[in-house]
């Protein structure tokens, strides 16, 4: 049995109207360096109006972005580069198997780029095709998916699988870098590993971005042709 309550930040009490700290029910109002309506006072973790996000790793990073923030001149945080609470957040639910997400969902990304095939596309690479997993017997039920943009930039994933926890982040990285598939398939993943399926989901997106891209130019120059000709 599952039972999901949820949780909300836990702030009244603490005299935090005294302290000039803007918060709601949803908890303490920061800005992207953590700061609170208080320039004094720094605020992280599940205390924090988050968006709903409650997962420890995304209260650790907001400590280190508070830390950084209130002890160190702007000049000595990596040369000038300020790190954000708004980072690409992976997502775990640490069930059997283990359901990891990051960047948009297919929701997110229909609604900002329309249906499949025009804007962006979808590849979802099943366990069943994936070596180790079958000789494991560990492949029931378990998949990776890939949204990517026809610019070839990644725009989220999917990762079902024991294994989904260790495996989202390679997704994570792309999407906060704005990584392009053609260069994820072109990093050599080792064999067997599960982290191989990951690398056949970029072979194929970088695929067909590259055969989308190719006929967009062709059926482009033959128009361009017609009206030249006409």
């Amino acid at each position: 049995i599952l039972l999901a309550t949820g949780r909300k930040a836990a702030v009244s009490g603490l005299g935090l109207d005294k302290a000039m700290v803007v918060s709601s029910q949803r908890g303490i109002s920061i800005n992207r360096e953590c700061r609170t309506s208080n320039p004094r006072v720094w605020a992280a973790g599940d205390c924090c109006d988050n968006g709903g996000d409650m997962s420890s790793h995304y209260a650790g990073w907001q400590a280190f972005v508070a830390t950084r923030s209130a002890l160190l001149p702007w000049f000595l945080r990596w040369g000038g580069d300020q790190p954000s609470i708004f980072t690409v957040v992976p997502r775990v639910v640490y069930t059997t198997p283990e359901v990891a997400s990051c960047g948009l969902s297919e929701g997110l990304v229909r609604r900002f780029y329309g249906p499949p095939g025009k804007r962006w596309h979808r590849v979802r690479v099943e366990w069943s095709a994936q070596d180790r997993a079958v000789a494991e017997m560990d492949y029931e039920g378990s998949f990776v998916e890939v949204f990517v943009h026809n610019s070839g930039r990644v725009l989220g994933g999917t990762i079902v699988s024991n294994r989904a926890g260790e495996m989202i982040s390679e997704v994570a990285i792309a999407v906060n870098l704005r990584l392009l598939v053609k260069d994820l398939a072109m990093t050599l993943h080792p064999y067997p590993s599960y982290s191989f399926s990951v690398h056949k989901a970029w072979v194929e997106a970088a695929t067909i971005n590259l055969m989308s891209n190719l006929s967009s130019g062709i059926f482009a120059k033959i128009g361009m042709k017609l009206l030249g000709s006409g």
